[in-house]
């Protein structure tokens, strides 16, 4: 992978903002996840801000009470409302419990949380558009990810993914937004480009900066080029967990999609996950979020089912980095906890 970075990044010529390999990867991103536009911006946080500033000030969205706190602070800065809703124990929202307050919000953001997808989109959506409500699809966990076929990043009006450093596909810092609409599109363009069209120095409406440099995107390009090596890597990390007595959490059953693990899930019988963490430092890739992922004073959010659904999971090392040796490591120490492992 280090070569073809650095192949795409010797591309970079005097243009280093809005330059053609920001376009290129634009139209790569928007083929890999089956849409017909895209726009990159420096940071998920940009993208999802983006997305909810198609709404109208004042919206109430939905949001999973476990996810990091840069999601709801995107949508307030955007001069919107978040309305948390709890996780059920596969880490995906509680429709039940999302239908309760139907009447409080417009929009939903829908994260594919740690990659897992089970159907829960695709019903959610359904709710959505019979009931009038925007969905936002927020698919940082799950590049490359689908359920029966169909990807993540074809749900609801806009995507959004993340290309943070630790995300399956990377430009070290960047995001993404993805649509079908071709309105949208030019107007999210314009707000990401301080309120300008892509070219001209003319002011046509409020913007700020959320544009990606032509640094980042030539990573972002590298990944996307490489994005099969990159899944199937991951998932020989996997297979290998699982060739090891370990079963890994996706959330479908056997054969129902495709999965790029962004995180190697390891499910429990008990709420003890920071036990195991605590008693074995540094061996874990922590879990897909918990409370100490949240300030002070949001921590009040959490639903006592999502508390339970956090302890209950862990993440084992996965990546490109990710040496043997540590793998070995953590299927070691699992191996003291088999009574507790969920199959």
């Amino acid at each position: 992978m280090q070569e073809a970075v650095q192949e795409e990044l010797s591309r970079v010529g005097t243009q280093l903002s809005l330059g053609p390999i920001t376009e290129e990867f634009e139209d790569a991103c928007a083929k890999l996840f089956d849409r017909k536009y895209a726009v990159a911006v420096a940071s998920g946080t940009d993208a999802l801000e983006l997305a909810v500033h198609t709404m109208p000030e004042g919206s109430e969205v939905l949001i999973p009470d476990m996810t990091v706190p840069m999601v709801g602070w995107a949508v307030e800065k955007a001069g919107a409302y978040t309305f948390p809703v709890g996780v059920r124990s596969n880490l995906l929202m509680n429709f039940e419990r999302l239908k309760k307050g139907k009447d409080r919000f417009g929009a939903i953001i829908y994260v594919h949380t740690g990659g897992v997808m089970d159907g829960t989109a695709e019903l959610i959506e359904e709710w959505a558009i019979h009931n009038g409500k925007v969905f936002i699809e927020d698919l940082s966990h799950a590049h490359m990810c689908a359920y029966k076929d169909r990807k993540a990043g074809t749900y609801g009006d806009i995507s959004v993914a993340s290309f943070y450093a630790t995300k399956v596909l990377t430009c070290g810092e960047g995001g993404v937004v993805l649509t079908d609409s071709r309105r949208t599109w030019e107007s999210i363009k314009i707000w990401a480009n301080q309120g300008k069209v892509r070219g001209s120095s003319v002011v046509r409406a409020d913007g700020y900066h959320h544009r990606m440099s032509e640094y980042q995107a030539a990573v972002g390009l590298a990944c996307v080029k490489n994005a099969e090596y990159i899944r199937k890597a991951r998932l020989k990390q996997a297979c290998d967990y699982e060739a090891s007595g370990i079963p890994l959490f996706v959330g479908g059953k056997p054969g129902d999609g495709t999965h790029s693990y962004y995180k190697c899930i390891v499910r429990l019988n008990e709420p003890i996950a920071s036990d195991i963490e605590e008693q074995n430092p540094g061996v874990f890739a922590g879990r897909v979020h918990s409370k100490n992922d949240l300030p002070e004073d949001r921590k009040g959010w959490i639903d006592p089912t999502t508390t339970k659904a956090s302890e209950s999971h862990i993440c084992l090392p996965v990546g490109l980095t990710v040496m043997e040796e540590k793998m070995e490591k953590a299927v070691e120490v699992l191996e003291g906890y088999k009574d507790v492992v969920k199959a």
